[in-house]
């Protein structure tokens, strides 16, 4: 559900500024709007120069802040205790204590992240020479044992072998005959050759193979002097030295952070907060002597910020409930307050969009319908248990949006483990040899199955309509009222005449139902003009659709139910029992994961489709209030 918000105005003196910012943002209960808006006539707070240069150096400082904290990340576990500098400091004070233990630990992070960013790509390369070399080695056995000579190695596209050729005569000139050139094709695409000569010549040589922009393999320059033969060697036994340096800097950045972190997530913590409040000034309005803060806060919450500033700042100090125009209903930020077992669903709405203030919360309807519509299509013992046990690890391990996606799946795979003793399966048809009875054998009763599928979308369907039935009625939305109201007449008048068929209402009823159907195609018309007379019965086609979309349901989890069945048969045929164990796992293993991905999906698309559509407003803005910043680092 939400929670009823107010708007508030806080009034008071220039001299209590300071005062009653730091209150609004210690207390963290007030989402700030722009002033000017609502106390129209007034002006801005003057330009004050020593605030705005106070605001340049702390952005500064939380940059390098976080920069240092990302090259210490995670934090470790056993990080040194610091707290909170005491309450007698000035800011002043405490702003040089950070800046001189902050220039003492990012020179000794970033002389070791860098010298780490060097290794990683030096051991990138590497491998890329290694791969050259072999190409080349070959070639190497003809090299002739020369003192005073040097050795460049080319590789040539054989697309451009005639400039080997060009080349060869140019360097024997050059080299006045002194010259040793090896060449062989040392793959499909690739020429490789050897060129050994005397020093004398190096600057010569390397100017014309420049020149004829030829690419030279440049080994690192602790490998230049190293023979090609012993390259390759060379060439492991650095990228091992290059490994155990880069854990020799993991190690003393980790060693930096068990003494620094925690002081910086304190650190970054005052820097934002006060950043926080600098910013928080372009929110204000203001006369020649006082100052107007204007912002959203939940109504439950108004007698604490009352008491709250008028025990800190005293009489100087008005606070004050503005009124809410229907023009600012969809800037009114959202706070869902939901029971434990609802916030996860919470996610889930959020991924798609925040309802519109004041409109309805579906979390709770969420958390009904979406672990039973999961349990309905796994609805298997054994599954059932194994999605349960790697949901509890995934809420247990992660944070966030895992953590509750998790928390859903947990609550699917209980339900999935109720419908499995319902179906009778534990890892498919293994469940009749394990004694187990089904109540509703859904591998066999598929048209109890069908509808049973088709009753939940009804349910839904009809409980979203009146759902946004409900929401016509308080918007006094005339024509959403004509449209909800037209499709449930409809559908029940549907329904009816279904039932006239099947003889189960009198044949006289025939008739009325029917005109009561026309009378809902054309309620649901009537908000679309002219054009509803081709519109109108397409929707109520759309909804019958919908409906009949929750067939998923049932045709999803019987694909679960056959490749069970699949994966037991599978492992009758092999004829050994091991490899039939293996074969039957390795299929159930591959249920076991459609069976977490699939159910998810196609609970969430009936949900945000087919029900979402007919009652969910969206469009809200979710609450964030002016507060401190968190000094656990959660969010450094």
């Amino acid at each position: 559900m939400q929670v009823p918000m107010s708007k508030v105005q806080v009034i008071s003196t220039h001299r209590q500024l300071e005062a009653t910012l730091a209150a609004l943002q210690r207390l963290g209960v007030v989402q700030l709007e722009d002033a000017m808006v609502t106390a129209q006539g007034l002006g801005r707070l003057p330009r004050d120069i020593q605030v705005e240069n106070q605001r340049e150096l702390l952005s500064y400082l939380l940059v390098r802040l976080d920069s240092v904290l990302a090259a210490l990340a995670p934090r470790p576990k056993s990080a040194a205790a610091t707290g909170v500098p005491e309450a007698g400091r000035s800011f002043e004070a405490v702003v040089a204590e950070i800046r001189t233990g902050l220039d003492t630990v990012a020179a000794e992070v970033q002389t070791l992240t860098q010298r780490r960013e060097q290794l990683i790509a030096e051991q990138q390369s590497l491998p890329r020479y290694a791969v050259t070399i072999r190409r080349l080695m070959p070639l190497a056995a003809e090299i002739p044992q020369l003192d005073r000579c040097e050795t460049v190695a080319l590789l040539i596209d054989r697309h451009f072998e005639h400039v080997l050729d060009t080349l060869r005569v140019e360097l024997v000139t050059l080299t006045e005959q002194q010259i040793e050139i090896i060449s062989r094709h040392v793959d499909d695409q690739t020429i490789g050759a050897i060129l050994v000569f005397p020093k004398q010549y190096s600057a010569s040589v390397n100017e014309l193979l420049g020149h004829e922009h030829i690419n030279q393999i440049r080994l690192p320059a602790e490998l230049v002097d190293v023979s090609l033969d012993r390259t390759l060697s060379a060439l492991q036994d650095r990228l091992e030295a290059i490994a155990s340096e880069i854990n020799e800097i993991q190690a003393a950045l980790r060693r930096v952070a068990v003494i620094w972190y925690s002081r910086l997530v304190v650190w970054r913590a005052i820097v934002q907060d006060r950043v926080s409040a600098l910013n928080a000034r372009a929110f204000l309005a203001a006369t020649d002597h006082t100052f107007v803060i204007t912002g959203w806060i939940a109504q439950q919450d108004v007698p604490l910020l009352q008491r709250t500033l008028g025990d800190q700042i005293g009489n100087e100090v008005i606070v004050s409930e503005l009124p809410v125009l229907a023009a600012e209903r969809e800037q009114v930020p959202v706070i869902l307050q939901n029971p434990a077992v609802v916030r996860p669903f919470e996610t889930l709405i959020r991924l798609m969009a925040m309802p519109r203030y004041a409109t309805v919360d579906p979390s709770a309807l969420m958390a009904l319908f979406m672990p039973l519509m999961f349990g309905m299509i796994l609805g298997d013992i054994a599954y059932g248990v194994a999605v349960f046990a790697i949901a509890f690890w995934l809420q247990r391990r992660y944070r966030g949006t895992v953590r509750d996606l998790g928390r859903v799946l947990m609550m699917g795979a209980v339900w999935s483990i109720v419908f499995g003793f319902l179906y009778g399966e534990f890892l498919g048809t293994l469940g009749e040899a394990l004694g187990l009875h089904p109540i509703f054998n859904r591998a066999e009763a598929f048209v109890p199955l069908f509808a049973t599928a088709i009753a939940v979308g009804v349910i839904q369907i009809v409980l979203g309509l009146l759902l946004g039935l409900w929401r016509a009625i308080c918007d006094r939305h005339l024509g959403h009222l004509s449209e909800k109201a037209g499709t449930l007449v409809s559908i029940i008048a549907l329904f009816a005449l279904v039932a006239v068929v099947a003889g189960l209402l009198p044949d006289s009823f025939y008739t009325p139902t029917l005109v009561i159907m026309l009378v809902g195609v054309v309620l649901l018309s009537i908000p679309r003009g002219l054009i509803g007379v081709l519109l109108g019965p397409l929707e109520f086609l759309g909804t019958l659709g919908n409906m009949l979309s929750y067939l998923r349901i049932a045709a999803v989890g019987l694909a679960s139910v056959y490749l069970a069945e699949v994966a037991n048969e599978m492992a009758g045929l092999s004829g050994n029992l091991v490899l039939g164990v293996i074969v039957a796992s390795l299929f159930h293993v591959l249920n076991v994961a459609l069976g977490i991905v699939s159910p998810t999906i196609q609970a969430l698309r009936l949900h945000y489709v087919e029900f979402f559509g007919k009652f969910f407003e969206g469009g809200g803005k979710p609450f964030h209030p002016f507060k401190q910043a968190d000094y656990t680092g959660r969010d450094a």
